[in-house]
């Protein structure tokens, strides 16, 4: 059984501009199978594309996400870091913050992993929840990480409305 830790973050309330957006495309994604280099609702998503996917919905565009190598995070760890940067890049303007952050709004993205960033997943709109797409399926959580994964990078996305 995986031991879990709460998340090092206090959730703060409703982002207007996003609120009722976000919640209706977390629902619309929900069960949605983790399937490795997928992006298609309903069929399958890898973290990345959902975070990705989500975004995009956010934001009224569509970007392309490259292939990301297998495992990146617990063999190159650099490697990992320059692909999330270069995806974060594509929705800018956002505010990246430090792991150490005491705030969290529904819409940020958070990025952890073990040894480097390998998972991402949103803040969701009701209170200490967040969003992913994790083996078996897309799906809302509590404000938990495994015991062995860390926050690297928090980001928040600027301009919604």
């Amino acid at each position: 059984m995986i031991k879990l830790q709460p998340l090092p973050y206090r959730w703060v309330g409703k982002r207007p501009e996003i609120h009722d957006r976000l919640r209706e495309e977390f629902q619309s994604w929900e069960g949605t199978p983790y399937i490795p280099d997928q992006q298609a609702k309903g069929v399958g998503v890898d973290c990345v594309r959902f975070v990705c996917a989500i975004m995009d919905a956010l934001r009224g565009t569509t970007q392309k996400i490259e292939t990301l190598p297998a495992d990146v995070a617990l063999h190159n760890r650099a490697g990992a870091f320059s692909v999330m940067r270069k995806i974060m890049r594509l929705y800018e303007p956002f505010m990246a913050l430090g792991p150490h952050n005491p705030f969290v709004y529904p819409g940020d993205v958070l990025i952890t992993g073990k040894a480097g960033p390998g998972h991402a997943m949103i803040v969701g709109p009701d209170p200490n929840t967040i969003w992913h797409a994790t083996s078996p399926r897309v799906q809302r959580t509590g404000f938990t990480l495994p015991s062995n994964e860390r926050v690297f990078r928090v980001y928040r996305l600027m301009g919604l409305h």
